[in-house]
Formats: structure tokens, sequence, C-alpha cells
């Protein structure tokens, strides 16, 4: 069934592992134990990501590393039916309803101003079990009708033009 090694360093772990190889084998058995990776250590990214989940901190890990490492925001042109609506590259994430959680707090990162403006002062570390959300932009429609290939409800996005809604029909 295997040996429960959780919490042990890594000579511990030899050691328990050669004992309990004498049961097994004659003589001292050679146990070498190397560690590959670390996988205690966790951020939760959940929301509107490319790829949301749970993702293992090796090393220290930045907000921008970190959403970079789930695929970044959700857009149309992520998604399969893209003649659904929407004009391609548009979020499907709502950057200012979008929070970090550490230790029950919200911290004070605002999404819009990193990624859209650049600003990396909103760049923080991250710790174990920070809690990032990519809140849903809900569509607000318009529809356009009439002599387009094909009438139909198109997500309106903030500052869209009357040639974007067409050509999203």
């Amino acid at each position: 069934p295997g040996i429960d090694v959780w919490g042990l360093t890594l000579g511990q772990t030899r050691q328990t592992l050669q004992q309990e190889l004498q049961r097994y084998v004659r003589g001292t058995p050679q146990v070498a134990v190397t560690l590959r990776d670390v996988q205690s250590k966790h951020v939760w990214l959940l929301g509107r990501f490319q790829a949301p989940g749970v993702y293992n901190m090796a090393a220290p890990t930045t907000l921008l590393e970190a959403i970079a490492s789930a695929g970044g925001s959700q857009s149309f042109a992520g998604q399969r039916q893209i003649s659904e609506g929407g004009p391609l590259g548009e979020d499907l994430a709502d950057l200012n309803k979008s929070f970090i959680v550490r230790d029950n707090k919200m911290l004070p990162v605002d999404f819009e101003r990193l990624l859209d403006k650049g600003d990396l002062s909103q760049n923080i570390y991250l710790q174990p079990d920070d809690f990032i959300y990519f809140a849903p932009s809900y569509a607000k429609e318009v529809y356009v009708l009439g002599a387009v290939v094909q009438q139909k409800p198109v997500q309106y996005v903030r500052g869209m033009t009357l040639m974007q809604a067409i050509a999203g029909a």
C-alpha cells in the first residue's frame, strides 16, 4: 500500500524506506531519495481563466506569473464557438470585479491597472493558499437586424462601435 512519508525530511524518508525494504531484501538496501517537486504550496486561480485550477508554487511567484500559468483571462478568441457573438479577443473576465483573497481578506489589487495599463506596482508576490478569482463579465447585448449575414444579438463591450457590432453579425 505504500509508506507515508508526509512531513519527513529527505534523510528521514531514506531511512524509513531502507528499514521497510530490509523486510524484503537481504542485506542493507541502498536507497537514494531526490526531491523533484514541491507540491505542498498552492495558489487557486478560478473563474474566467483559460485554464482555471489549483497551481503549485515551487518558488516565489508573482501575480502575473500565476495568471500566465493559467493561460491568462478567458476571451472570445479562446472559445470554440466564436460565432456566438462578441469581438475576437474581448475578455470574458470583468477585471473591475475580480479579486484576490489572502487569509480571508481581500487584497487591494487593481487587475485593470496591472493587465491593461501595465502598472507593475500591482504585481504582488503570492503566498500559499492565495485565492485569485476572475469574475465573469455578464453579457450585454445589442441586436443587429437588417441586411447582415446573420441577424442576431452581439455581445456589447465598452467602447464598441457600430461597425464592430455589424462585423459581429
